[in-house]
């Protein structure tokens, strides 16, 4: 099963269940790019503002954390940092497989 094939029918089980309004039909796709272009921009700016958020709290005046609570913003740094990695793949992919 190739990378399109996977991406697709995530995006249309989490369709289904309402977990992620998709704006790109995978039955109706012209192109895996269209699905990839999607996901990047409708996944980019939600983690975007979640790493905004993460700094801002480490930045806020006045504000402590406890190690435990350092070590959480830290994984969801790096779990976004993760996924916004990935979706530069991902995007990389699809721009390989539309020159070929």
């Amino acid at each position: 099963m190739g990378v399109a094939t996977v991406v697709a029918l995530t995006l249309r089980t989490c369709q289904h269940n309402d977990i992620y309004p998709m704006t790109v039909d995978p039955n109706e796709s012209d192109s895996f790019d269209d699905i990839v272009r999607a996901l990047d921009h409708d996944l980019r700016n939600p983690v975007s503002n979640i790493l905004g958020y993460v700094d801002l709290l480490r930045d806020t005046p006045g504000t402590t954390f406890s190690g435990e609570q350092l070590e959480f913003l830290g994984r969801i740094e790096d779990n976004c940092k993760t996924l916004l990695d990935m979706l530069r793949r991902l995007r990389d992919i699809a721009i390989e497989q539309d020159d070929e």
